[in-house]
């Protein structure tokens, strides 16, 4: 190298300190090669084509995600360079010049004392090692040294920041984290391209000037302004991946980052968004989008959701709203895929498609509500929704189908299931019935009934099944309504709901059902034994106890029924006014939640109740029905026709038992009508008074 002459000495040692600065393994024999090469040019300028082999030899390049290399182009030697990439951030080699005195004695000691000096400052990730000179060599005075070395040192602090986040593990970071790692490296590459030229300026300062580093080209101060910018993007987004790490650089606020570099670490999400609102699919195996998979859910209204911890701040609840409802929309119309609505789905898709041909950024494109990105995405939303509600009630008869379960699974067809608990209870008891039997009387029950009003194709979702575990009972016959693709969609998260409505009401109408059979029975036990003077009190006495009792399951079922209508009508005034069928999910959703809240608020229970009334009026039947049964009997044999002490015993014990019955069921009334009054759910208040119209139960709370 000390064979070299200016200028191919000083380019050679720019190359050099390029090759070390990158840290890449370098190639001896090829560098030699190079270095006689240099020795063998005329012409200064003609050694700048070899910085090209060089990187190419070395593999210098920093590499796009391992693939493309950075190229380290030629400049001349005054010419600017670019850290952030605008034009007026540029690094440029400034015109003024710090005093290096040196004497003219031992002038080309010193000029390799100065060389070595640059060299060393230019190693500044690194600690500085300075020569030691004797008193002959030494230098005389090197004025405001000090100061480069504070504002090298700090620059190799901020360089190794940086650095060391781009060298960390991006495999498992995702690629918004990789995309920042390469946006950073291509700063650092446009860093070092100046460094290299800093350094060229000065060994030219230090060859030809006569002052030696009087001339002194000191390092731009806007450099370390920049590094700092850097180093605090750095400092957010450590530990951070996707939307989080996104924004966590905009919040850096730091106003001499360019768009550039948010464009850059915002293209992975907006090619997450357009596959989203395309196909309706995500592919996020690092967890970076704002839209995140519900594993444990199978419906398309709950399938995804907004993330809580996912976020991008730049962008409004009603912008990201409109990006989430967009895919969703897809994602149910392309399973939907008919030709019918083929061309429309394909205009729609191409629309959405705009959007990758727009240059600008995620930040860019979607900060401004009244861009044109802002618009095609609020419109996609708008025209996603009517289709998507125009296939639904057009070809899937989705108003017809709300018709359905509110008619079979709210018992709005109670005709329908009164008739075929009649033609059923016969078979109550027996350990079989057959699926034929059970087939035959719905089939007559959907001609005689109100159902016959509903068409047979909205009919047959009606499914049903026999379950018999020990006899056959009300508990045995399953009903349930069904729907197919892509309807399952809109249903399916409300089927729970509609199956705990359905067993409510179907307990109390079994409820309703057993206190008007003992009610009959008890209409004609009374004509039967009119005759029997001794059985008057016994009779009045059931007669009042069931009467209270049908008087509390009708106020309850009517309050019900009332309640399910008014909710109904509400509901259906939603829909009417719907444009998109996420406002009809919800209304359906609240329209069920309506329901249930009423059968099981907080401080009350219906269904409680209900099954509390089931047991009573189950235990007062038997007890009824084993008290007729004695009685006939009695009055049967011509021993005990007339009133004796079979009869006495035969009342008492009858009588303890419907006591006990009685105080229980009205305890618990009591307590039931406490809780009514205290309830905050709209209603509850006037079932109270409507079942202690007289206010019996009020005056004997205690």
């Amino acid at each position: 190298m000390e064979q070299l002459q200016s200028p191919q000495k000083e380019q050679f040692i720019s190359l050099f300190i390029e090759l070390k600065t990158k840290n890449d393994p370098l190639d001896t024999n090829y560098v030699l090669r190079l270095c006689h090469k240099l020795l063998e040019q005329k012409k200064s300028n003609e050694s700048l084509s070899y910085t090209d082999q060089i990187n190419n030899q070395n593999k210098l390049g920093h590499q796009h995600f391992g693939q493309t290399q950075l190229k380290v182009d030629k400049r001349d030697r005054n010419e600017t360079y670019g850290l952030i990439g605008d034009n007026n951030d540029n690094f440029s080699l400034p015109a003024n010049r710090m005093n290096f005195s040196i004497g003219d004695k031992y002038l080309g000691t010193r000029i390799k004392c100065g060389r070595e000096l640059l060299l060393n400052l230019t190693q500044y990730d690194q600690d500085i090692k300075w020569m030691e000179l004797d008193k002959e060599t030494a230098l005389i005075t090197i004025p405001n040294l000090e100061f480069v070395i504070k504002h090298v040192n700090e620059l190799g602090r901020l360089h190794k920041i940086i650095k060391d986040y781009i060298n960390t593990d991006s495999e498992h970071t995702g690629s918004v984290a990789k995309a920042l790692r390469f946006s950073l490296q291509e700063k650092m590459n446009l860093y070092y391209v100046y460094v290299n030229n800093w350094l060229r300026a000065n060994l030219e300062v230090l060859e030809h000037s006569k002052d030696n580093l009087r001339a002194f080209i000191p390092l731009d101060h806007n450099v370390l302004i920049r590094f700092k910018c850097l180093a605090k993007v750095v400092q957010n987004a450590k530990g951070k991946s996707g939307c989080n790490l996104i924004s966590s650089v905009i919040h850096s606020s730091i106003r001499e980052i360019e768009n550039k570099m948010f464009n850059e670490i915002t293209k992975p999400i907006q090619e997450k968004i357009l596959r989203w609102m395309i196909d309706g699919e995500i592919e996020d195996k690092h967890g970076e989008f704002f839209i995140e998979e519900n594993l444990s859910e199978n419906y398309w209204n709950n399938s995804h959701t907004l993330s809580s911890t996912n976020t991008l701040d730049f962008l409004s609840e009603y912008q990201l709203n409109e990006i989430y409802q967009t895919g969703k929309n897809m994602k149910l119309l392309l399973k939907m895929f008919s030709p019918k609505i083929k061309t429309k789905i394909e205009k729609l898709r191409e629309n959405i498609k705009i959007l990758a041909s727009n240059e600008d950024g995620l930040n860019i494109m979607l900060s401004d509500k009244c861009s044109k990105t802002s618009k095609i995405i609020s419109d996609s939303c708008d025209q996603s929704s009517a289709l998507l509600m125009e296939v639904l009630i057009d070809d899937y008869d989705l108003y017809q189908h709300f018709e359905g379960f509110r008619n079979y699974m709210l018992l709005g067809r109670g005709d329908f299931y009164t008739y075929v608990i009649h033609e059923l209870e016969p078979y109550f008891g027996n350990s079989e019935l057959y699926n034929y039997q059970l087939k035959d009387i719905i089939k007559n029950a959907y001609v005689l009934t109100s159902a016959g009003n509903d068409s047979k194709k909205l009919f047959n979702n009606l499914k049903y099944r026999i379950d018999i575990t020990e006899k056959v009972n009300w508990d045995s016959i399953k009903f349930e309504y069904k729907t197919d693709e892509p309807l399952n969609h809109i249903f399916g998260p409300c089927l729970s709901h509609y199956a705990n409505v359905f067993q409510f009401l179907w307990r109390l109408k079994n409820v309703d059902w057993i206190t008007h059979k003992i009610w009959h029975e008890l209409s004609n036990f009374v004509k039967t034994s009119f005759n029997m003077i001794e059985l008057k009190s016994v009779l009045r006495n059931i007669n009042a106890f069931l009467s209270n009792m049908l008087s509390c399951v009708n106020e309850i079922q009517n309050f019900m029924f009332e309640m399910i209508h008014d909710e109904w009508e509400q509901f259906k005034s939603e829909i009417h006014r719907a444009t998109c069928v996420k406002t009809i999910t919800d209304a359906h959703m609240s329209f069920l939640e309506s329901i249930t809240k009423c059968m099981e608020d907080g401080s009350v229970s219906l269904v409680a109740y209900v099954e509390s009334l089931k047991i009573h009026s189950k235990r007062f039947s038997n007890v009824f029905y084993c008290f007729i049964d004695m009685t006939e009997l009695l009055s049967e044999n011509p021993k005990t026709r007339t009133y004796g002490a079979l009869h006495e015993e035969m009342i008492n014990d009858f009588m303890y038992n419907f006591r006990d019955i009685k105080n229980q069921y009205e305890m618990e009334l009591c307590d039931f009508l406490i809780k009514l009054k205290g309830s905050a759910i709209r209603g509850l208040g006037t079932l109270a008074l409507r079942i202690d119209f007289n206010g019996y139960y009020s005056s004997n709370e205690n």
